[in-house]
């Protein structure tokens, strides 16, 4: 009968990607049960995120991190590692891993190419470049490098031994390594029943505060590759409440609160239309996608 650790603090193990075909996954979990299991770490769960952008990685991160029922330790993953150079490379390389600790007991290791650490950038507390990241001259780093290292970070003495290796380098400076996040009101998440979770920028949030009714409408490319355009799109009419369902059915309406917290614990409202069957319907907007733009302004209302 097998019986836990319980020195071990509960761990949550999951590895947030661009790499998501079954094949891949499976060798990717292998790997982290082989390290884990080798070195002695307890991982009670090992789970697997597809992602298809940096700033989708960085969503998924945040999401897990403020979690009010995750578990006392949490280790992420990160990978989204195209070329980085268009004149191309030899033997694989592209830019080197980082593992970062944060606040909390989270651990997060992997790319840095983008946005993957800046939903999260006010809780780093210390941030390490790996410089062997492209030793094994492997296409498939996400496999054979970071899963070991991942798990060696997450082990006091294994992350002193790479510390004193020399394979880890403590960076100085964040700022030169995780970007900020723009200030641009943008989509944090769609679920399964079309409801839109958006991350509102500094001057959105303040508003939100002052009106009960509004027009929104989404821009058309996510924030992570250009600035924001004017929509010629329709824009639609809700209401702007605190909690999701207070309207009533087939009403927009914009919640103040959902059920994710973003940016030390900040509440992330949600644009939804309330139907009966909000599974099997459709809501009155097209779908966005993460990263896209939302544009929202004060208005009258009127029928939609």
């Amino acid at each position: 009968m097998h019986t836990y650790d319980r020195s071990q603090p509960a761990t949550y193990l999951c590895h947030v990607t661009d790499t998501t075909d079954d094949r891949a996954r499976l060798k990717i979990n292998a790997a982290y049960a082989n390290h884990a299991g080798r070195l002695g770490l307890r991982a009670d769960v090992v789970d697997f995120a597809p992602a298809p952008s940096t700033l989708d990685i960085g969503v998924i991160v945040s999401e897990q991190i403020h979690n009010t029922e995750r578990p006392e330790r949490i280790l992420l993953a990160v990978n989204c590692a195209p070329p980085d150079k268009k004149g191309g490379t030899t033997d694989n390389h592209r830019n080197d891993f980082f593992f970062a600790q944060l606040k909390d007991n989270v651990i997060v290791g992997g790319t840095l190419n983008g946005l993957e650490l800046s939903y999260a950038k006010g809780d780093i507390q210390e941030l390490f470049r790996l410089t062997t990241t492209n030793s094994r001259k492997s296409q498939f780093r996400s496999l054979e490098i970071l899963p070991e290292h991942l798990v060696k970070f997450a082990i006091p003495q294994e992350r002193d031994a790479l510390i004193k290796s020399g394979a880890l380098v403590a960076i100085d400076h964040v700022d030169d390594f995780v970007p900020n996040l723009p200030d641009i009101s943008h989509v944090y998440e769609v679920d399964n029943f079309g409801n839109v979770k958006w991350l509102p920028s500094v001057s959105d949030r303040k508003l939100l505060e002052t009106i009960e009714d509004a027009r929104f409408d989404f821009g058309n490319e996510s924030i992570e590759f250009a600035e924001p355009k004017a929509s010629n799109k329709k824009a639609f009419n809700a209401l702007v409440r605190p909690t999701l369902f207070a309207a009533p059915l087939g009403t927009n309406i914009v919640a103040l609160n959902s059920s994710s917290l973003a940016l030390g614990g900040k509440p992330v409202p949600i644009i939804a239309t309330i139907r009966a069957r909000p599974a099997e319907t459709k809501p009155n907007y097209k779908l966005p996608a993460v990263g896209h733009p939302v544009l929202i302004k004060p208005s009258r209302l009127v029928a939609a």
